[in-house]
């Protein structure tokens, strides 16, 4: 190997002179063991609190430089306290018969698809008028969770249950921030779609066109969980009023609802306030994020499994050269600054392309120890 053209002295100092090539050394047994031993320690470690957390907090940081972007497929109709209270006349859960007119009115407008994120549990649901249309209309579902997550009704458990609902849940992080969203929910030995799912595969049935239902359709068979969508998607939506939107006429000159995915949804309960890396947004802006990445083509998924495998290899394979290239004392200097690249610029590439673990970490400290004993071992047996 032809080093760098540094003074002869320089050269002794820095460099080690091996006889052996380098592809023997990263076939020696030990290094092979090793290697495969801190693969499956490093991925069993990433699942613990005191790993995970801190990349966390780094994504968040990262989050908050994403620029607000305007939703592309979604539009929210708020039920705000004013309207709370005119319309529903502050009743919880809202009254059929006004929940049924705010439908009917927004249906009028021709959405793609109408996603009602309210409770519907209640016995009285049962009976709510419902007009005939073509138009999807995707009800939100919830559990209670006392001992075991139980399946609420919905539509006051009326018989059939609708062709389109999906399950409200989310999960908290331990520090009660919500970061991700699940396509499905498993309630008992079954899975069933989450809300926001439930609305992407709907308007994927109407508007197969749309430039994201090409992987919404290759990921139908194999859900899985779409993680961390809020750090990549800093949505803003249009909004438009409820009570606006029941004056006649009001809208319907210039309608802001043709075509798109129009989520239902009040702003009048604290209890649908949750913590995100954007700070605290509601319930509806949280399943409209997950419903926007989702129809996001260039939207990438986790790198897991395999490929997080293939990256721990490279890692094994450049810290290895570093060791067979550099004297122990600044391979070791090599290899601290690699540290520090991984721990930032890393994490900034996990947040960019969601393929990047702390995990890591633990995995490099152990090859390093590993190669430093080699390196040792090395000059000693030269000395």
């Amino acid at each position: 190997m032809k080093l760098l053209r540094l003074p002869e002295a320089w050269r002794r100092e820095l460099f080690c002179l091996r006889l052996r090539p380098f592809s023997k050394e990263v076939l020696r047994i030990r290094f092979l063991i090793t290697v495969a031993v801190l693969i499956a320690f490093s991925n069993w470690l990433g699942h613990f609190l005191l790993i995970r957390y801190p990349d966390q907090l780094t994504l968040d940081a990262f989050a908050k430089t994403v620029p607000v972007r305007l939703a592309r497929a979604c539009t929210i109709v708020r039920i705000g306290s004013s309207d709370y209270e005119h319309l529903f006349r502050a009743q919880s859960p809202l009254p059929p018969q006004q929940l049924s007119d705010a439908i009917s009115r927004i249906l009028t407008l021709h959405p793609a698809v109408l996603a009602v994120d309210l409770d519907t549990s209640a016995a009285r649901f049962a009976k709510l008028a419902i007009p005939t249309t073509s138009i999807p209309i995707v009800w939100a579902r919830d559990a209670a969770d006392e001992t075991t997550v139980t399946a609420l009704p919905v539509l006051g458990n009326r018989s059939p249950d609708p062709r389109d609902w999906g399950f409200v849940l989310v999960p908290y992080d331990p520090d009660w921030t919500i970061r991700r969203h699940p396509r499905e929910i498993h309630i008992g030995a079954r899975s069933w779609p989450s809300f926001h799912w439930a609305i992407t595969e709907a308007f994927c049935r109407t508007t197969p066109s749309d430039q994201g239902c090409a992987k919404v359709e290759r990921l139908r068979h194999s859900p899985g969980d779409l993680s961390m969508p809020l750090y990549h998607y800093h949505v803003t939506f249009p909004v438009v009023e409820l009570g606006d939107l029941m004056q006649p006429g009001a809208i319907d000159a210039n309608n802001a609802l043709q075509g798109r995915i129009v989520l239902l949804g009040g702003y009048y309960s604290p209890c649908d306030r949750f913590a995100t890396p954007f700070g605290v947004r509601q319930a509806v802006e949280l399943i409209g994020s997950a419903v926007e990445a989702e129809l996001d083509p260039q939207h990438q998924a986790d790198i897991e499994g395999f490929a997080t495998i293939i990256i721990e290899l490279v890692l094994a394979i450049t810290i290895s050269w570093i060791h067979y290239l550099f004297r122990p004392r600044y391979a070791l200097v090599v290899t601290f600054i690699m540290l520090g690249v991984i721990f930032l610029e890393g994490t900034y590439v996990a947040f960019r392309f969601a393929g990047y673990r702390m995990g890591i970490i633990p995995f490099v400290v152990g090859l390093w120890i590993e190669q430093t004993f080699e390196s040792a071992e090395g000059a000693h047996r030269h000395s």
